[in-house]
């Protein structure tokens, strides 16, 4: 049934009032960068993470879980770590990571270990990164390596962080292999192994990342100083 034109008029309005930004800078709608320019209800929460002091409302996250497919949903589960509202994240990131897509489902996994790991809730961390190297992604699978490491090191875990960090280096990626080698530096200077970390320190330095070259030179420095 066509809608009259007060009704067409007003259905206008109320489209344009609704992707109209507010004081907060955020619309409650937004265009998807698709050609059909689809709407995206996503705007309002994403904005309001940097706001934290107010609150969405429960419906609104319902509502954004229910309407936006799943392959969609990583601005929303981000809200919702950024809010520290951990509980909603993980359900977010299980449903994403649970979907199978070969892009985005892996990355999920990555972000699912980081939150399980900032709830205290490690061996989830450590099943939801090794999911990631399993999918054998080739940037999110060393990516999981390298901060497996890391999670490995912080529960003092030093024997697992070693073959986590040497899986990321032996992964060859150009970001989380130089990672790995200075924090594989940092964990045998940390352990009286000095041989090994000025090894891996100089693996870092030769790897020229710009991330990583300065520390591994100010790790290997600190070294040759005792």
């Amino acid at each position: 049934m066509a809608l009259n034109a007060d009704v067409e008029g007003a259905y206008a309005d109320g489209l344009s009032w609704a992707q109209t930004p507010v004081g907060t800078g955020a619309a409650l709608l937004g265009r998807r960068d698709v050609p059909d320019g689809a709407l995206l209800p996503l705007d309002y929460v994403v904005e309001l993470r940097e706001t934290a002091q107010r609150e969405i409302p429960d419906l609104a996250w319902r509502t954004l879980i229910e309407l936006v497919p799943v392959k969609e949903l990583p601005p929303v589960a981000f809200a919702a770590y950024q809010r520290a509202d951990h509980d909603r994240a993980i359900d977010i990131l299980t449903a994403i990571s649970g979907l199978g897509d070969p892009e985005v489902s892996p990355a999920a996994m990555v972000n699912l270990g980081v939150v399980y790991g900032e709830a205290g809730r490690t061996d989830d961390a450590i099943g939801a990164y090794t999911r990631a190297i399993d999918s054998g992604h080739p940037d999110e699978a060393p990516k999981a390596m390298f901060t497996l490491g890391f999670l490995y090191r912080e529960a003092g875990r030093t024997d697992d962080a070693i073959k986590a960090y040497t899986r990321a280096i032996d992964s060859g990626h150009p970001d989380h292999a130089p990672k790995a080698m200075v924090n594989l530096g940092f964990l045998y200077a940390g352990a009286g192994r000095t041989d090994d970390a000025i090894k891996a320190y100089t693996r870092a330095i030769d790897s020229g990342h710009p991330d990583v070259v300065a520390l591994a030179k100010a790790g290997l420095a600190s070294l040759e100083s005792e």
